[in-house]
């Protein structure tokens, strides 16, 4: 059975008898996670008027887990007393808070600890990222995409993916493998449609990285002649800030080689709900009619709960670093 408590500074309330729908959801190109809710607020009958307001907490959960944490940001009221109410994450505060900051030598740990604490946004677990990132300078972004920044420079040279989340109220940085999900979706049992786009817009043949000044620049180079054979040649550049070594350089063009040199893939999939599948997190699918049974990140995720059923569409980018997991067939 799921819950939505309103939470004011002076007490608690359960407003779930209220509540028609709820839509939670979430994107990697959106930072924080958000909770919509419809509802009928009325002082008719045996109903009281709630008098929700903005900077108010919903909260979201069945009778053992939490699913989301939120601060109230917009309503809509009508004559026919209904009501629509959105809520965001803790994330939303690293979007709406923007500075400058220099970090010299700093892992993407320790700039988003310090982004945090400089904005009293509450932290839970800060996955250690270990890499040290030589200089990293901002000037007016937002806190979310100086972290992202961070993240993405750890990106480059490890080749280890982290995300930036909320839950419970808190901020947290978890690895991306850490979260995989041994939930499989399949067709002919909790599938219900697909949608599948192959594409080469993204895509490149070869990778040119420079480093350094001019007189001192190294220049490393990558290959894909399978692919340039069957697409042609498409030539990714990069001009690199850091200061690294051929053994470094070498590394950052041959991880981005292994991630641009492919016919790219995008799944889109409707299917019932399961509300451990997150963005950030991974899935197992199977669909037999196109050959498909293997690893997704979901890149996007929309829950939709009405009554007694729970629907979701999410967004999967293939990856290979997800392992095999054993499907079991009758």
């Amino acid at each position: 059975m799921y819950k939505v408590l309103w939470i004011t500074k002076e007490a608690q309330h359960d407003i779930s008898d209220y509540v028609q729908s709820i839509t939670w959801k979430g994107a990697k190109s959106t930072a924080p996670r958000s909770l919509d809710i419809t509802l009928i607020n009325t002082g008719r009958g045996l109903h009281e008027w709630l008098l929700i307001q903005e900077g108010h907490t919903l909260l979201f959960m069945n009778e053992t887990a939490e699913y989301f944490r939120g601060t109230v940001f917009t309503q809509s009221k009508n004559k026919s007393f209904n009501q629509s109410i959105k809520a965001y994450d803790q994330m939303i505060y690293l979007v709406k808070n923007k500075n400058s900051y220099v970090f010299t030598n700093q892992t993407a740990t320790q700039i988003i600890q310090r982004l945090c604490g400089d904005y009293q946004i509450p932290m839970g677990e800060i996955k250690d990222t270990e890499y040290r990132i030589p200089a990293l300078v901002v000037d007016g972004e937002t806190l979310y995409d100086i972290a992202y920044k961070a993240i993405y420079a750890t990106f480059k040279q490890t080749g280890r993916r982290f995300y930036l989340g909320s839950s419970g109220g808190n901020i947290y940085l978890a690895e991306k493998l850490d979260q995989v999900n041994y939930i499989v979706i399949e067709d002919e049992v909790n599938l219900l449609d697909f949608t599948l786009d192959t594409s080469i817009e993204d895509s490149a043949t070869s990778v040119v990285m420079v480093a350094g000044e001019e007189k001192s620049a190294i220049t490393i180079k990558a290959k894909n002649d399978s692919l340039a054979a069957d697409i042609g040649t498409i030539q990714y550049y990069e001009k690199v800030t850091d200061k690294l070594n051929s053994a470094q350089l070498q590394e950052r063009v041959n991880k981005a080689m292994a991630d641009k040199g492919k016919v790219m893939n995008k799944l889109s999939i409707s299917c019932i709900g399961d509300t451990g599948v997150l963005t950030g997190t991974a899935i197992h699918l199977i669909i037999r009619d196109m050959n498909i049974w293997q690893g997704y990140y979901v890149d996007s995720d929309t829950h939709v709960f009405k009554g007694n059923s729970h629907t979701m569409n999410i967004d999967l980018s293939e990856t290979d670093e997800l392992p095999e997991v054993e499907i079991k067939t009758e």
